[in-house]
């Protein structure tokens, strides 16, 4: 059967068998080769003299980035950098413009705007001389520039002229102050019937008013008190012992006295308590207390003003001793 066919004789060997034989006749060719060229470096190497580093070469231009020692140093072509494109001689700036600011007032005519001002605006720009047409924007510069000095100077002064008018336009409340040793006084119309005490229930009352200066030196118009309320106390017993109030206008610059009425009142628990005693020796006649002399008083006035645009109120106290009951 054998003998029938020709090519039964003919030894076969497979693809992997010859791929296999190639393949280890170019790696052992590749190593020799690669085992020739490291001879040749080792021996360059060991031929080259010994050189001494240089920490300046790179800022001696003898670095390896310019050293042609080992190769071409790598540097970018300067030729392969792309020219800049080159403008248009067809590009004018007169008809760019113009075709632009036609473009642009086509569209807000379209949107309902009235294109006439600026057309006629773009007209006189174009008749104009360039030169001309810069001085102008320099104008416009250098006037909104002054406008904005002027703004800053005008409200600095203005503030100072206000400041300076309110100084003088604001009104402020005068000060009191007493004119003689002994300022609580009977009014003219009262008597001695209008001095009352009494044991049952025990309480006294007697009308009295006080002598009083107003001092306005301070402000420069006239000033409207439209409230005066004063309060007195007896200090001894720390007890509130009478009230009055007042108003008027008191002319500016000037020190005016006037007569301040006062309600004196007060309800005692018994006639044993301390301030019904003191007041009663004090003010009530000298045959009902049997004394030759009367006792002095020590009382305390407060005074609350208020003005008329004055905001909020001013307050003063003083203590007065040794006073005699009118």
């Amino acid at each position: 059967m054998s003998s029938s066919q020709p090519y039964a004789s003919i030894p076969l060997q497979s693809f992997e068998a010859r791929h296999s034989q190639d393949f280890d006749k170019f790696a052992a060719s590749s190593s020799g080769l690669v085992g020739g060229q490291s001879a040749e470096r080792e021996r360059y190497e060991e031929d080259r003299p010994a050189e001494s580093w240089d920490v300046f070469a790179d800022f001696n231009n003898a670095g390896p980035r310019y050293s042609e020692r080992d190769g071409q140093p790598f540097l970018p072509p300067v030729s392969t950098s792309p020219p800049p494109p080159p403008i248009a001689p067809e590009w004018k700036r007169d008809s760019t413009y113009r075709e632009l600011s036609d473009a642009s007032a086509k569209d807000r005519l379209s949107a309902g705007y009235d294109t006439a001002p600026m057309l006629l605006n773009r007209e006189k720009k174009e008749k104009m001389p360039w030169g001309l047409h810069r001085k102008q924007n320099g104008h416009r510069v250098c006037m909104r520039v002054r406008l904005h000095i002027f703004l800053i100077f005008f409200t600095f002064i203005f503030l100072i002229c206000l400041g300076i008018t309110l100084y003088f336009l604001i009104p402020r409340l005068p000060s009191y102050a007493f004119t003689v040793t002994q300022p609580f006084t009977m009014p003219s119309d009262a008597t001695n019937d209008s001095i009352e005490f009494s044991t049952l229930p025990a309480n006294f009352s007697m009308p009295l008013s006080v002598q009083l200066q107003a001092d306005t030196a301070g402000t420069y118009l006239p000033v409207h008190v439209t409230s005066l309320q004063a309060t007195v106390y007896d200090v001894s017993t720390d007890k509130k012992v009478g009230k009055g109030s007042w108003k008027d206008t008191f002319p500016a610059k000037t020190l005016k006295t006037f007569e301040m009425p006062l309600e004196i009142s007060y309800q005692a628990v018994n006639s044993t308590e301390t301030t019904w005693v003191r007041w009663h020796d004090a003010c009530a006649a000298i045959d009902s207390t049997g004394a030759t002399t009367r006792p002095t008083l020590y009382l305390r006035l407060i005074l609350v003003s208020k003005a008329t645009g004055v905001v909020g109120s001013s307050t003063s106290s003083v203590d007065i001793s040794n006073i005699v009951c009118p």
